[in-house]
């Protein structure tokens, strides 16, 4: 499995630099399809532990969204999400707190205050909160992150690890009944999602919620 998942990757990175080589080459290093392929190819590098090459694409992606989309886009602020989440994963907790602020507030504004991509937001910022042992302040993120995800029907999961990194903010505030009550739930989300059709294995890199090593999980896009 690993080994199939490493070619795969290899593979892909191959075609995803092709494609940024072409666009360049055609004089459309402003096109927001060249920062599509520079978002998916940060994903790429991100899984592969190359997080310095992902922020480089990545810085790249949002210069070309802003430019061409404007500094209010949906797009921009996934670009934003992500480059916090790798500062978060290099414990750059100063660099990635605003960039989790200015995602918050572009989503919030363009999409509403109860989109999912905002539950991400606030569930990657609470656990920044969770990781700096900011517990009161983590602890409104994740309960709201967990109404915008329960209210949307959305059991995927991110809502698992929302329900998840919900209870240890909430074991750490001594609320244990409540916490209990969590984890049983995210125990029954995973069992649900863990048997679902997982033929499917296509990455889709536009979505904000990213795994990430266990200890550092937002999820925690």
């Amino acid at each position: 499995m690993i080994y199939r998942d490493r070619k795969e990757n290899q593979r892909a990175e191959q075609l995803l630099n092709q494609a940024v080589h072409i666009l360049d080459e055609n004089a459309r290093s402003s096109d927001s399809t060249l920062a599509t392929f520079l978002n998916n190819l940060a994903a790429l590098y991100r899984s592969d532990g190359r997080l310095q090459e992902a922020e480089a694409q990545l810085r790249r992606a949002i210069d070309i969204w802003e430019r061409t989309l404007g500094s209010e886009h949906p797009d921009v602020a996934a670009g934003l999400n992500n480059l916090g989440d790798l500062a978060r994963l290099q414990s750059n907790y100063e660099v990635a707190e605003p960039l989790y602020h200015r995602a918050l507030d572009i989503f919030e504004r363009a999409l509403g205050p109860v989109h999912p991509n905002v539950g991400t937001v606030l569930n990657n910022l609470g656990t920044l909160y969770y990781l700096t042992e900011r517990f009161e302040k983590a602890e409104p993120l994740f309960g709201r992150a967990l109404a915008i995800f329960e209210a949307s029907h959305h059991e995927g999961p991110p809502f698992a690890d929302i329900l998840s990194n919900y209870s240890r903010v909430l074991r750490k505030l001594n609320r244990k009944p409540e916490a209990r009550k969590l984890e049983k739930r995210a125990r029954e989300v995973a069992s649900r999602v863990a048997h679902e059709d997982l033929s499917d294995l296509t990455v889709h890199v536009s979505t904000l919620a990213k795994r990430e090593p266990k200890a550092n999980r937002k999820s925690i896009k």
